[in-house]
């Protein structure tokens, strides 16, 4: 009797072992699952200097695009200050000759006499004395 009870105490044991041994493959299936929780063949500490890395990197291309965009900035106001310049002085040139223009109107017109009035030779230069009466016959002769 002593015998049958410790061959079943031995039995159950055994049972529990086993049963134990199956619940931990178990867990150990559910952790090796589970691709959130697992860290099989990972190193953290080269995983978290890469993360270190990148948010430099990240910081560093802010840094960059902040400058860009105030190059930019920059040069768009150079721009509109010399296309504002350019406009200003295309006004007053264009100011300054419609003023020339209109003292120019103020001015009186050439009043030239006709053919049959006094002639002022005084006023006159010398091209005033040649005559043009048509087609230079004697010409080529």
């Amino acid at each position: 009797i002593k015998m049958v009870m410790l061959q079943e105490e031995v039995a159950s044991k055994e049972d529990e072992r086993a049963k134990a041994m199956r619940d931990r493959a178990q867990k150990r299936t559910v952790r090796f699952m589970n691709a959130k929780n697992r860290t099989i063949g990972v190193d953290k500490a080269y995983l978290d200097l890469q993360l270190s890395e990148k948010e430099h990197a990240r910081i560093a291309q802010e840094k960059a695009d902040s400058r860009e965009a105030l190059c930019q900035a920059q040069l768009i106001r150079h721009l509109e200050e010399t296309e504002l310049m350019a406009r200003e002085v295309k006004a007053k040139d264009y100011h300054d000759l419609k003023e020339t223009l209109l003292e120019q109107m103020q001015l009186p017109k050439n009043n030239a006499l006709g053919m049959d009035g006094p002639l002022d030779m005084e006023a006159c230069g010398p091209s005033s004395l040649q005559r043009f009466s048509g087609e230079d016959t004697r010409y080529g002769s």
